[in-house]
């Protein structure tokens, strides 16, 4: 085909040459006409030349597609019925899809968990996959940034080889649907025949309360089991709780079996919820799944007593009723029993303040009890205070007494069975001092004024901290006592700076001494720099949980950083010293000697300091099970402690069992991105189909003619018989 560049020249030459000739055949004779046609042929030629023309050839020919090949390497790959699963797909990789590279642009991808880049010799070499998860929706999702954006422009596809055992992530179909890709799919592994009963998952909460119902729902599915009773049993344990019969629905409906458990005891609990196998079932490893719960405690209760409204009341309130884990019960005197009032008793909302009933019988119904400014001497004779005592030494609660006029010695405490359970010693009545100048607390080095973990922040905080006014003069902490903080000039009877905040353990419970009741104030501050309150109240949160036992104050302790772990992982086993005073403990030995599942006792002594009294260990979890820690500390030759723990080590995953492959949900992902799906037996028409894909890709070429030497003759030629003619007709 012949193009030309300079179209536009035809409107002038074309018209002149018409008329060139029209008057050459009107008015010139024949020998002159014939030499004026061989003078327009040869402008024709040169019209023709001016026009600068080319030679167009169209080729037309198949241009490679993109094709991004995904391929399963998780466990559940390497399992095996009438065939090994990656067997196959190596077979598909050395034969029916090697064929494509001759129409494909092939990139190879391995996924289980997350994606990456390999070469299909890389593929091949494998023999046993080992990923522990099958997350084709994530994968998808990762797919879309990695291929999708390159290949889309092209006319790109996805290709993915795998059996479908999708057991973590999000849904893949409706990231298959985002994709803008169509997404062919290779199903491995034998198609389902007969019937089966899978025990789908296990709805549970990962934290509950002792003595509060919990409730266990099993999510079963039936496969050609419609109909079929089963028998459900949960275990703890090991040992049977309670057993159910359920009905099985038809296919692809769920069946839920739920279970109500109450919990007496706390720490992490192992369960067990199981179908009892049935005979000619395909698959009876899919039947079972273990759980893990942690107890807690129930609620914490708190009684709180204020002796008048004040702030430090109403800050500190918000703080307790904050934690979802506190129930708090408040009393605060509006009016003293000795206020002479002008109306009658009758005519008052208040209600009487119920002495006698909380402090014999309702006070060891409480966890925690808190009296803030609040003198005893109007409401309750001196013999009553023994329950107090009693509530702490005998029955494990936690006191604290917040400072105020009306508190501590100013409150006639001294000489009492509360100043017995106090870690400070008081003046009498007459001469404590309530000390009102402003001061601003001196922070004791102690986990429970960590403030933040960020280093030199902590530091900062406290020192921004603005001043209390106002705190009860102690005499001086008790031997054994702990000082959290301390006035920073004024000194005590020992010579030691005044403590304004002390704690201690005393027989089974732990008593918190204040002697300021307007911490508010850093409550307020930090509000008003907009930096909110969280310091304030992490700072009050880790004093109650030190009070009541919380596990993270202890002075020892050994704990896994995640309490269930899916074995082929590591576990993080973190102990933490502190020292007789609750410091951190940076120079300790720390032994930690670990049971795992088989009864096998292994010692390590080279653990990892990181700071803030935290020893590390990684350890694998090569089995599956419960591993047990056991942490023994010594600095010099004095033992400061003992401590143990447990993690559990889940191998139940359908990586394990799942042989077959879920062609259900491999049809979906093709249908919802208009892919292709085949099974991998019968693979030969879906190459085919794969190849006819191609995209036809045309190209043409341009070559001139304006240049050839062939024209520059042909005018020659033209021009040398018209040269003649002339001559031989005496034109010339």
């Amino acid at each position: 085909m012949i193009k030309f560049e300079f179209t536009y020249w035809i409107l002038v030459f074309i018209p002149a040459a018409f008329g060139s000739v029209w008057l050459i055949l009107r008015f010139l004779d024949r020998r002159k006409r014939t030499i004026a046609l061989l003078r327009a042929m040869i402008y024709l030629v040169l019209i023709f030349l001016l026009l600068q023309p080319v030679l167009v050839r169209i080729e037309k020919k198949l241009k490679k597609t993109p094709l991004a090949v995904l391929v399963d390497v998780s466990k559940s790959m390497d399992l095996k019925f009438s065939f090994h699963k990656y067997s196959r797909v190596k077979n598909l990789l050395k034969g029916p899809l090697d064929k494509l590279s001759g129409s494909h642009e092939l990139s190879f991808y391995a996924f289980s968990s997350g994606i990456s880049r390999v070469t299909k010799e890389e593929l091949l070499k494998l023999d046993n996959p080992k990923g522990e998860f099958t997350d084709i929706g994530g994968v998808l999702n990762l797919a879309k940034e990695e291929i999708a954006g390159k290949a889309s422009s092209n006319g790109g596809a996805i290709l993915l080889i795998t059996d479908g055992n999708h057991n973590a992530g999000p849904e893949p179909v409706e990231f298959a649907k985002s994709l803008g890709l169509p997404v062919s799919v290779i199903g491995i592994g034998d198609l389902k025949t007969g019937f089966d009963i899978e025990l789908k998952n296990v709805l549970s909460s990962e934290i509950a309360f002792r003595n509060i119902k919990s409730t266990f729902t099993g999510v079963i599915n039936g496969f050609n089991a419609q109909g079929r009773l089963v028998r459900v049993v949960l275990k703890k344990e090991g040992a049977e709780i309670e057993a159910k019969t359920a009905v099985l629905g038809k296919a692809g409906t769920e069946t839920l079996v739920s279970f109500e458990y109450l919990p007496k005891e706390t720490g992490l609990l192992k369960f067990e919820l199981s179908i009892v196998p049935q005979n000619g079932e395909i698959n009876k490893q899919n039947n079972r799944r273990e759980f893990f719960v942690r107890v807690l405690k129930e609620k914490v209760r708190l009684l709180y007593i204020s002796g008048s409204p004040n702030y430090e009341y109403r800050f500190l309130r918000q703080v307790l009723n904050n934690n979802p884990n506190y129930e708090v019960v408040t009393f605060i005197i509006l009016r003293g029993l000795g206020d002479v009032l002008p109306f009658p008793e009758s005519e008052y909302t208040l209600i009487p303040f119920p002495v006698y009933e909380i402090f014999t019988k309702e006070i060891f119904n409480y966890d925690v009890l808190i009296m803030e400014n609040f003198s005893y001497r109007s409401y309750l004779p001196p013999e009553l205070l023994k329950s107090i005592n009693d509530f702490v030494e005998k029955a494990g609660g936690a006191f604290v007494m917040l400072g105020g006029p009306e508190a501590f010695g100013s409150g006639g405490y001294k000489n009492t069975a509360v100043e017995n359970i106090l870690p400070v010693e008081l003046y009498d009545a007459g001469e404590e001092q309530f000390i009102k100048e402003p001061f601003r607390v001196k922070p004791a080095k102690h986990p429970i004024n960590m403030l933040s973990e960020v280093k030199g922040e902590n530091e900062e905080i406290w020192a921004q901290l603005p001043e209390l006014k106002g705190f009860n003069r102690f005499m001086k902490a008790k031997p054994g006592a702990v000082v959290l903080g301390t006035h920073p000039v004024l000194k005590g009877s020992d010579g030691n700076y005044l403590p304004v905040t002390a704690v201690w353990q005393k027989g089974k419970g732990r008593v918190l001494a204040m002697a300021a009741n307007n911490t508010w104030r850093w409550s307020m501050w930090l509000a008003g720099t907009g930096k909110g309150s969280y310091s304030y109240g992490r700072y009050w949160q880790q004093l109650f949980n030190w009070l009541i036992s919380a596990p993270d104050v202890k002075q020892i302790i050994v704990a896994p950083e995640r309490p269930v772990c899916r074995q082929g992982e590591e576990i993080k086993i973190l102990v933490t010293v502190l020292d007789e005073f609750y410091q951190y403990e940076e120079s300790a030995a720390v032994a930690l000697s670990v049971i795992d599942p088989n009864g096998k006792t292994q010692t390590f002594n080279n653990l990892i300091y990181s700071g803030n009294g935290v020893y590390e260990l990684l350890l694998p979890a090569e089995l599956a099970g419960r591993y047990i820690f056991n942490a023994s500390v010594e600095k010099g030759s004095k033992l400061l402690g003992l401590a143990s723990n447990f993690a559990t080590v889940n191998a139940a995953t359908s990586e394990d069992y799942d042989i077959f492959q879920n062609e259900k949900l491999l049809k979906e992902l093709a249908a919802a991105s208009s892919g292709a799906y085949c099974d991998s037996g019968n693979i030969g028409d879906f190459v085919l189909k794969l190849k006819s894909s191609q995209i036809e890709s045309i190209s043409q070429t341009k070559a001139p003619v304006y240049d050839s030497p062939l024209f520059f003759v042909v005018i020659i030629v033209f021009l040398a018989i018209e040269w003649y003619l002339r001559r031989i007709s005496g034109l010339l």
